[in-house]
Parts: C-alpha cells; structure tokens; sequence
C-alpha cells in the first residue's frame, strides 16, 4: 500500500526506510569484518526483518518503529563498544592515524564535512 512518502524524491527504502534532503547531517558507523560474533548478526536480522514488518502495516505506529530501529543499534552498538570478539586493529596509533588521515582528506577534498567522529579499536563513527 502507498503511503505520503512514496512520491517524496528524498526516500527510499532498502531495509528501512530512509529519507534522505540534501546537506543533511548523517551519523555513519563502519566496522572492522569480523568484529560482530555471526549470532549477533542473526540476531541484527531477525530485529531487522520485524521492524521491515512494521513498516509495511498500514497504521504503522512511527514512535514504536522508531523505539525499535534505537533498540536495534544499541545491540549493534553496545556489542562492538565491547570489543569482545574479533579484530581490534584499530586500536594501533598507526592504524587509527591513517583513518583519520582519509577521513580528514575526504573532508578536504570536498566529499564530506565532518562535525566529529570517534575511532574506536574496531569501529569507526562519523
């Protein structure tokens, strides 16, 4: 069923939905591969197929899709703070020096503009 933003040029969907103005801020997270133990990941998709869901109801309640598009990143989120599982690579000096490197490069190059971002020893927020 169509709802008000299918005509908006902004939106699209993939997973969830996204609206997406030009000059907007955006807060990216990347991640070293293997840093998420796989029943993580399972568990990031289960999430992820019921919100997916959600968004199709008709009445869909947007507080609650969006109370749980927050749950789902604070699993995402919390499992990496830890650190428990995987590389940490980038809790090198140098390693954590030539990513910052490239994203200030990026920013120079007129690609981006960065308010802040964070290195963490296996993933990076922007």
């Amino acid at each position: 069923m169509p709802n008000h933003w299918d005509d908006d040029p902004f939106f699209y969907r993939r997973h969830l939905p996204h609206f997406t103005p030009d000059d907007a801020p955006y807060f990216i997270t990347f991640r070293l591969a293997g840093s998420l133990p796989i029943s993580v990941i399972k568990q990031q998709a289960e999430e992820r197929l019921r919100i997916l869901q959600l968004t199709k109801q008709p009445n869909a309640d947007r507080e609650a899709l969006r109370i749980a598009e927050n749950r789902l990143f604070e699993l995402y989120d919390s499992h990496l703070d830890r650190a428990l599982t995987g590389p940490t690579w980038l809790r090198k000096p140098e390693i954590a020096a030539a990513v910052k490197a490239k994203i200030l490069s990026l920013e120079e190059e007129g690609l981006i503009k960065v308010h802040c971002f964070t290195i963490m020893s296996n993933h990076v927020h922007i």
